[in-house]
């Protein structure tokens, strides 16, 4: 084939916490390759980060112990930039002044901020950010080629200070999509993201306490997901609530999360700020009826009555918990029905692969 058939993804680290990240930078790897001759690269610092290359076999993972600009040098000099994209992924760290150096060398360069500069993220150490950004950040990304969204309301919040910024969400395998059938009793409500304060799971077992779901035994609220900065929180409210009919399982992946996906009937995330929700679309194919936030930035979700809608106050959580108990089976599978549907004509990785593609080639 002609053109480019290789994309050098760069991540700021291989690591559980920074799990939705870097496997959203190569989630479409198979596909790119298979329906599209397009090899994938994983660079990141070098670690003692265990990779699952038998999961992702279409992946050639690359580990650089030099960030600085020799090293960006040494490693790209191994590629012809006419066929390869690099492709940066999150901000502030390293992965952005690589960009800058390959488009330098003549690369095409991708930038994708994964919503670290959507306005919440944004007025976390303010005065910090909003220096480095204005004084080097957005001066290296104003050099890409294009950059990228990965919901619609950061697409529209970049497009403030950047031009050439192009939509493309993350998505799920076809594999993911999993039947509805659930189990009939308990009713899981599921918490499954890392446990940072921007996602709500504090305010959120405290909205369950509040709740008339608490200690009604048909209801079971499930937290699962890696400590990032929470955790503790999280385990000392359930040993000092003995009695509440809520769990915290730690981190699930491979056959775990899937069994727990597919035993889960509502999925919640109460985030102040997302990019995209990729665990939200995981769980609409799983099955699931998600309860979201508007910062979750899927308002497709919203606005085509496939999610409900709380916020991450104490009292709208305790009331929209509430609102389950007069959902009914029948209502609760016609509404998972309508959102995996949705799902699967528009956030397969198939699909998602194909608009990665074209951009690569354009211009």
């Amino acid at each position: 084939m002609t053109g480019k058939n290789r994309v050098i993804n760069i991540v700021d680290q291989l690591s559980s916490v920074n799990y939705g990240i870097w496997h959203a930078a190569i989630a479409s790897s198979e596909a790119l390759f298979k329906n599209h001759g397009v090899k994938s690269i994983l660079v990141a610092p070098d670690s003692d980060f265990k990779f699952d290359g038998d999961k992702f076999p279409f992946i050639q993972v690359e580990r650089v112990s030099n960030l600085g600009k020799e090293g960006a040098k040494i490693f790209l000099k191994q590629f012809d930039p006419s066929q390869t994209v690099v492709a940066s992924h999150g901000a502030w760290q390293f992965p952005t002044r690589w960009g800058k150096w390959a488009k330098d060398l003549g690369f095409t360069w991708i930038y994708t901020p994964h919503g670290m500069l959507e306005p919440w993220s944004m007025s976390q150490k303010k005065i910090k950010k909003w220096l480095y950004f204005n004084l080097i950040e957005s001066r290296l990304v104003q050099n890409a080629d294009f950059i990228r969204a990965v919901g619609k309301p950061e697409a529209e919040n970049l497009k403030r200070s950047f031009k050439n910024v192009k939509l493309i969400p993350n998505g799920v395998y076809p594999s993911d999509i999993s039947p509805i059938e659930k189990p009939k009793k308990p009713i899981q409500i599921l918490y499954l993201a890392r446990l940072h304060s921007k996602k709500g799971v504090v305010p959120l077992l405290h909205g369950w306490k509040a709740s008339a779901l608490d200690k009604n035994s048909n209801y079971l609220l499930t937290i699962a997901g890696t400590d990032d900065g929470e955790e503790q929180k999280v385990k000392s409210f359930l040993i000092e609530n003995k009695g509440i009919n809520a769990r915290f399982i730690g981190p699930q992946f491979g056959e775990e999360k899937t069994d727990l996906l597919s035993k889960s009937h509502f999925y919640i995330l109460p985030s102040l700020s997302e990019g995209f929700p990729t665990s939200v679309v995981e769980s609409m194919a799983a099955g699931m009826v998600p309860i979201i936030t508007k910062g979750c930035n899927f308002p497709e979700a919203l606005e085509n009555g496939l999610a409900i809608e709380t916020s991450q106050t104490i009292e709208d959580i305790c009331q929209t918990l509430n609102t389950l108990l007069s959902i009914s089976e029948v209502e609760r599978i016609e509404m998972a029905i309508k959102a995996q549907d949705f799902i699967q004509q528009n956030y397969v990785w198939d699909k998602i692969a194909l608009l990665q593609f074209e951009l690569m080639f354009q211009g």
